[in-house]
């Protein structure tokens, strides 16, 4: 049963966290559609209301939606099979207001042993983003197009053999030819005799998957005219193999007009660096920092020149210094663009997480000369992975550990005691006639007894003990590490004397108890699993409750449990007469 409970609990985690629209349609008689239920990034991108359900589609889309949506539902019944959509949808807003989105979409119909449709599952999700991204995509493919027959480089694709594939227009303003020629006659070629020997071996690395930057080379106009070009090669691979390669001719003939354009070039990323809201920096090969950029002022509170000279591990959190030394060793190593996750200090001591990225700068003898990283804030993406982790491990109304995480705690307790010898004893405790606190007063006031009686108990226990909510009012307790039986026992008697105070819930004053039942784990106990040992606590909680609550009992392999009575005025709940 416990399992199918965690099971059914598992799922709906499933269902409220993906990022999928789902939704339960019923279909009516009249052939209106109405929701059931869905999950919540549905609601939250539609704004649903709390009662939409048992709405129909028109009373919470937008009208112009609503008819694709409900033709869409009708296409899947009449063809008895999923239909799968595009639209471009009115969307409902904040305050009764639209917005315009896309929506890509299954609706799936569900039919009954007669063959009538009663159901339909739609899973949708918004692609916005995607549809805006893919223009994007083609107004850079249109950019691009431009670029390459309007750059002043010439820049020619060609096969494995050093064919022509296509040429851009600058090929033909400096050397002549077009496209066209070329490809009906493969015998053209802009290599000049004198280096005809040269390019064999080029072709021979770029088959090797290499990269052949700034090469200088001379290559022939159809006029005759020799004219010297800066040429860079590239090899296009698929699965290892060379396909195709693209070659990037810059005219040299004016050394002026080189230095000019990468005085303008070096010019662009001193801009981009000086205005980047990214930390940028430039290390030496030894970890050293020889410029930081101005970005550094405003997120870290400290001056970049204070940084310069100074080693990358200034300012980085102590527990992190080893993992960034090691990520400088490995770009070292690799002399490839590394990535690493690591907190910085600012200058008022405050942690901040941040993710960079180390980028090698290589020398001409493709040794490391210097490295570039640049260096983002990624706290609040920290802070939201955090919470993920929080929701999943703990309970949503205390706060408390849930079974999952008290599960692992209980392991590692047992694992303890049997390598230390020590002894591990178990609580399993709830709150005593607790539905008749929610049956008279609503669960508002059951929560916020839930969550006093929670704190009550945790303030009863050390730090290194473990307080999990398992669900309703039970909760289970972990001591690991105790000396003896008695130490539990002083434990219990706490909890017990704990709830003796009256509980002030508003303007209510109510009387709560506690029953605990106790089991315990010794060095000699390893045969015991952790169901048997949870077990063992549960049926020490019944006889606890049997002895008229507001009392701990035992459990013992001969009488089950051993009972003990508080000495303490037994405290029962009683509704106040209104």
């Amino acid at each position: 049963m416990l399992s199918k409970i965690k099971n059914f609990k598992y799922l709906d985690f499933i269902f409220n966290n993906l990022s999928e629209m789902v939704f339960l349609i019923e279909v009516e008689q009249n052939e209106t559609f109405t929701y059931v239920t869905t999950n919540e990034v549905a609601i939250n991108t539609l704004s649903f209301p709390k009662d939409y359900s048992g709405k129909s589609i028109y009373d919470l889309m937008p009208k112009e939606s609503a008819d694709k949506i409900t033709a869409k539902y009708k296409e899947a019944i009449q063809k008895r099979a999923p239909v799968k959509y595009k639209e471009k949808m009115l969307f409902p807003w904040r305050d009764g207001e639209q917005r315009i989105g896309w929506l890509e979409s299954t609706s799936t119909p569900i039919f009954d042993d007669d063959g009538i449709c009663t159901n339909i599952i739609s899973v949708s999700r918004e692609i916005t983003e995607e549809v805006n991204n893919q223009r994007k995509i083609e107004q850079m493919n249109e950019h691009l197009e431009l670029i390459y027959h309007n750059t002043a480089d010439v820049i020619i694709t060609f096969d494995a053999e050093g064919h022509f594939i296509s040429v851009n227009n600058r090929f033909t303003e400096i050397l002549g030819w077009t496209e066209q020629e070329l490809l009906m006659d493969q015998s053209i070629t802009i290599v000049p005799p004198e280096e005809r020997e040269d390019f064999p071996s080029i072709l021979s690395k770029l088959q090797k998957g290499e990269i052949i930057e700034n090469h200088l080379s001379k290559r022939k106009a159809k006029n005759g005219r020799i004219i010297e070009m800066l040429a860079s090669y590239a090899p296009v691979m698929e699965n290892g193999v060379m396909v195709s390669g693209i070659a990037v001719y810059k005219d040299i003939t004016s050394l002026r007009e080189l230095e000019d354009r990468l005085s303008r070039t070096e010019e662009r990323y001193r801009i981009i660096a000086e205005y980047s809201t990214d930390l940028i920096r430039i290390l030496d090969e030894d970890g050293f920092i020889r410029y930081a950029s101005p970005s550094h002022e405003n997120i870290l509170g400290v001056s970049p020149e204070f940084f310069v000279n100074k080693s990358i591990l200034s300012f980085i959190h102590k527990e992190d210094m080893s993992k960034v030394q090691k990520w400088l060793e490995q770009i070292n190593v690799s002399k490839e663009p590394t990535k690493i996750e690591h907190r910085k200090l600012t200058k008022k001591g405050e942690a901040i997480w941040f993710e960079s990225i180390g980028v090698p700068v290589l020398d001409e003898k493709g040794e490391l000369d210097q490295i570039v990283t640049i260096t983002r804030d990624i706290s609040i993406r920290k802070e939201q992975e955090e919470k993920l982790e929080k929701m999943a491990l703990h309970d949503e109304l205390t706060g408390l550990p849930n079974r999952i995480l008290f599960q692992d705690r209980l392991e590692k307790a047992l694992q303890t005691t049997a390598r230390r010898g020590q002894m591990t004893a178990l609580f399993a405790l709830d709150c005593d006639n607790f539905k008749g606190i929610n049956d008279t007063y609503g669960h508002d006031v059951g929560d916020e007894v839930l969550m006093e009686f929670s704190n009550r108990i945790v303030k009863s226990v050390r730090e290194k003990d473990t307080v999990a909510r398992m669900g309703g009012d039970e909760f289970q307790v972990i001591l690991p590490e105790i000396e003896n039986r008695q130490d539990a026992i002083h434990v219990a008697d706490r909890i017990i004397a704990a709830m003796e105070q009256p509980f002030q819930i508003g303007e209510r004053t109510l009387h709560i108890s506690t029953s605990i039942g106790i089991s315990f784990y010794g060095s000699k106990d390893t045969h015991k699993t952790m169901e048997m040992l949870v077990k063992e606590g549960d049926e020490a909680l019944y006889v606890a409750k049997n002895e008229g609550k507001n009392t701990f009992a035992i459990y013992s392999k001969k009488k089950k449990a051993s009972k003990k009575k508080s000495l303490k005025r037994l405290f029962t709940f009683k509704p106040k007469k209104r």
